[in-house]
């Protein structure tokens, strides 16, 4: 095993998010351009005596000299910088984001291997929570170290019911009023407890698990939807689609039968897909779609504005929904080009008939800041956090003037404080 060098120094994996898109929608010359391009910038940012090296794809190892946490973290916050600015190619121009995985010699490693699996397990968790970047900490990487265990566990946990719905709530911007929820997945481990999706989603949207996982969703959320419309609830519900669902050909008669089954209207029913999801396939994607709208659910486009489809896409998507990514929501009053984007987001989804969906919003002048710009439904922690279906149902019982038909909702003064603790989701 090869010692690493005695010196001080610190270890960069950085890794492009959804360079294959890229690739397949642009061509590979248009892929290579912005290669060429990211490693201009990352040089922008380092010392001379530095080194940058691609690995392959769309990954590259840089090694800063004599770097502590404080430059390092410095170097990376400047690159960050760099990649807020769009790429200027020759054809086109790309918002592209980067995942940094960082490690320091020889606090994390004495030698090459530990190194560079120390700094793997620092991008990976960067890439979970779309941080821009991690520095490595042993106690950071629950799910990293354990991706193997939970991955033999996926079959097991299937059969035993351990996927479970969560609901979250979503209110009129205008009203306050609770008109719908999203259901959120949450995996009941035997020996870890509740997982979050984070620690569990990119093994399960790898397997071919992940497709079984969304029909079992789709068909609790609509027995859900019933029970809630005997308590009176018209509330309508969104489940998530992976692209293995959608490559499914059973998907929207599947669907149909079973809104049939639980009696409930099809457009309580919203079935959201990312633009990540509609670009590795969009002529795929653009037919499931319509076969899913000739039934009658509302279709919804979530994450918008961290992919790359364009308006011709969107055109053809028969889209009743249009959900900006919440990390503009987050940044919106603090980042002008951030609020730039939820106020053209506004207008796009205006000029294209669709109405606004936004999630994390977590204090009221977030809230009343995309009511005044004349957002539709707002969703996050403010309102309340996900829930057990019971859990939920008690926390919509003890407020029922919350909670209303789709329709009949009075006008109210938009909200200046919590209806609840915030906690994460």
């Amino acid at each position: 095993m090869r010692e690493a060098p005695s010196r001080p120094f610190a270890l960069w994996l950085l890794d492009l998010d959804r360079f294959k898109e890229v690739n397949d929608s642009l061509g590979h010359g248009i892929g290579d351009e912005l290669l060429q391009s990211v490693a201009q910038r990352v040089r922008s940012v380092i010392g001379k005596d530095d080194l940058v090296a691609r690995l392959g794809g769309d990954e590259f190892a840089v090694v800063l000299a004599n770097a502590d946490d404080d430059a390092v973290r410095a170097a990376a916050a400047r690159l960050g910088e760099q990649f807020e600015i769009p790429f200027e190619l020759s054809t086109v121009t790309l918002d592209i984001a980067c995942s940094i995985g960082i490690a320091l010699a020889p606090e994390h490693g004495a030698d090459n291997e530990s190194l560079l699996r120390a700094a793997d397990v620092a991008l990976y968790c960067a890439k979970a929570a779309r941080s821009g970047y991690v520095v490595y900490d042993p106690e950071l990487s629950w799910e990293h170290r354990n991706r193997k265990p939970l991955l033999a566990d996926l079959h097991r946990a299937l059969e035993a019911g351990e996927f479970v719905p969560y609901y979250q709530p979503k209110a009129d911007a205008r009203t306050r009023r609770i008109v719908g929820v999203e259901t959120l997945l949450r995996w009941q481990h035997p020996a870890h407890g509740v997982l979050s999706p984070m620690e569990f989603l990119p093994l399960l949207d790898r397997s071919g698990v992940i497709r079984h996982v969304t029909a079992d969703i789709v068909d609790g959320t609509l027995a859900q939807i019933s029970a809630w419309r005997d308590l009176g609830w018209d509330l309508h519900a969104a489940v998530n689609l992976s692209m293995r669902s959608l490559h499914d050909p059973e998907l929207p008669d599947g669907i149909a039968e079973r809104l049939a089954y639980y009696d409930v209207p099809a457009e309580l029913l919203e079935l959201e897909v990312t633009e990540q999801t509609i670009m590795a396939d969009p002529k795929r994607v653009t037919e499931v779609l319509h076969a899913l709208k000739d039934i009658g659910v509302t279709i919804a486009l979530d994450d918008f504005g961290t992919g790359y489809s364009s308006l011709a896409h969107l055109s053809l998507m028969p889209l009743d929904v249009l959900k900006i990514d919440q990390t503009f929501v987050r940044n919106m009053m603090t980042k002008p080009k951030d609020a730039a984007i939820v106020r053209s987001t506004i207008e796009l989804a205006r000029s294209l008939g669709l109405t606004t969906g936004g999630e994390g919003v977590e204090d009221g002048v977030t809230w009343a800041r995309l009511h005044t710009r004349g957002w539709d439904t707002i969703q996050g922690n403010i309102i309340s956090r996900a829930k057990p279906a019971n859990e939920l149902t008690q926390y919509l019982q003890c407020r029922p003037q919350l909670t209303v038909a789709p329709g009949s909702l009075p006008h109210l003064t938009p909200p200046v404080e919590s209806l609840e603790s915030p906690s994460p989701t």
